[in-house]
């Protein structure tokens, strides 16, 4: 695996001290490098079915964006940082894959990988490195109107809670830690999130869940 700082390092350093003036944004970005590059194991895809990720500092805020490519004929995995933006930032190639999905911004908008370190949260003596796993999220009945004002048309729509749940776990060079599990608690709107201690509340399930019809 090759990690690709170099080609878009100025403008990621310009961004980082247009966003985060109160940073020294050299030194953040150079352990930001350093983290993943002693973390990341050599073959890890940070997503499995898309090129794009997202990469989430929880110290600082700074949310870098990127692609994965395939070396041609080889097994080489090439990662590019493109930018660096601002907390609950989203993806854009993320919004077109999933353009068809009535959520589409909300993915767009999860990190794929969180860094961090134990002044944080004690999983982090595992690693600097958090990779999301799973997530949990939740719906509710509610009656939307379709028409106009002086024309209302309502229907009875699941609407989604702007409330995520996370499964993190540690990745080092080696993986996964196996047994190690965090949940953290992700507000879509805002892009604001904690680690919690235990699981998320008993409504929330797996998004598949979701898409199941309802049993007559």
């Amino acid at each position: 695996m090759i990690w690709i700082f170099e080609e878009n390092e100025q403008h990621i350093l310009e961004q980082i001290k247009n966003l985060f003036p109160n940073l020294d944004a050299e030194n953040e970005w150079n352990r930001i490098k350093i983290i993943l590059q002693e973390n990341i194991p050599d073959d890890w895809r940070l997503t499995r079915f898309s090129p794009d990720f997202l990469i989430l500092d929880l110290k600082t805020g700074i949310t870098l964006t990127g692609e994965q490519s395939r070396g041609t004929g080889s097994d080489t995995i090439y990662k590019t940082i493109r930018t660096a933006l601002d907390r609950g930032s989203f993806s854009r190639s993320k919004i077109a894959k999933h353009a068809g999905s009535s959520t589409a911004f909300d993915i767009a908008k999860r990190p794929n990988i969180f860094l961090g370190d134990s002044t944080l949260d004690e999983i982090f003596e595992h690693s600097s490195v958090l990779a999301r796993q799973y997530e949990k999220v939740s719906y509710k009945n509610a009656n939307v109107n379709f028409g106009s004002q002086n024309s209302p048309r309502y229907y009875n729509v699941q609407v989604k809670y702007p409330i995520e749940y996370f499964k993190l776990q540690p990745l080092t060079k080696k993986g996964i830690t196996p047994g190690i599990i965090v949940w953290m608690k992700w507000h879509v709107n805002r892009g604001d999130c904690s680690l919690i201690n235990g699981v998320p509340p008993d409504k929330y399930h797996g998004e598949d869940y979701w898409f199941l019809s309802l049993y007559k």
